[in-house]
C-alpha cells in the first residue's frame, strides 16, 4: 500500500515474480576398462533452493550393447559428497543448493572377450522447472585399450611346431 500527500487514499496492488531460472541437467560420458567404475558427472546449470528429484535409466545402446551382468548397482552422490539413498519409486532426492550429482556404475570383470560395450545414462525429473533430455555415453573396453590398467580378454591362438616321421 502507498499514499501521497495529495492522495491519502491507500493504493494496493499485487506483484508476481516469475522465476524462470530453471535447472538444465547435463550428463557427462564415462569410458573405462572392464572391471573399473564408470563415473558420470551430472551437473545442474544452476542450484535450486528446493530439493530436486531425479530418476536415472541405464539403456543398452550402440553396435555392441551391454548385457545385464556387465554392470553393477549404481551409487549416486550429491555435490556435497553424500551418498543418496534411492526413494521407494527408484528416484533420488538431491538436496537444495547442490550443483549436481555423481553417478558411479561399476563394470563387472569377467574373462569373456566382449569388445567395447556401450550404454546410455539418462535422467528424468518430476520437479517443476527441471529440464532433462541429455544422455551420457558409457563405454566398457575389453580389448586392451582402456585403463589404466587395461583389460584384455581377446582370445589368443598358439600353434606349436610338430615334427612327424613320414608314414606315421
Amino acid at each position: 500500500t502507498a499514499g501521497t500527500a495529495q492522495n491519502t487514499t491507500p493504493v494496493a496492488g499485487i506483484g508476481t515474480i516469475l522465476d524462470n531460472d530453471g535447472i538444465v541437467v547435463r550428463i557427462g560420458d564415462a569410458d573405462v576398462a572392464e572391471g573399473q567404475d564408470l563415473v558420470f558427472n551430472v551437473t545442474f546449470s544452476t542450484t535450486s533452493v528446493n530439493p530436486v528429484e531425479l530418476n536415472f535409466t541405464v539403456t543398452p545402446s550402440g553396435a555392441n550393447p551391454i548385457e545385464a551382468n556387465d554392470i553393477g548397482t549404481m551409487v549416486v552422490r550429491d555435490s556435497f559428497g553424500n551418498v543418496l539413498t534411492a526413494n521407494a519409486n527408484g528416484s533420488y532426492t538431491v538436496p537444495a543448493n547442490a550443483t549436481g550429482v555423481t553417478v558411479t556404475i561399476p563394470s563387472i570383470q569377467d574373462n569373456v572377450y566382449e569388445g567395447r560395450e556401450t550404454f546410455t545414462l539418462s535422467a528424468t525429473s518430476p520437479t517443476f522447472g527441471v529440464t532433462t533430455g541429455d544422455t551420457g555415453q558409457g563405454t566398457i573396453r575389453d580389448d586392451g585399450t582402456g585403463g589404466p590398467p587395461p583389460d584384455d580378454d581377446r582370445p589368443t591362438v598358439t600353434v606349436n611346431d610338430v615334427t612327424v616321421a613320414e608314414g606315421q
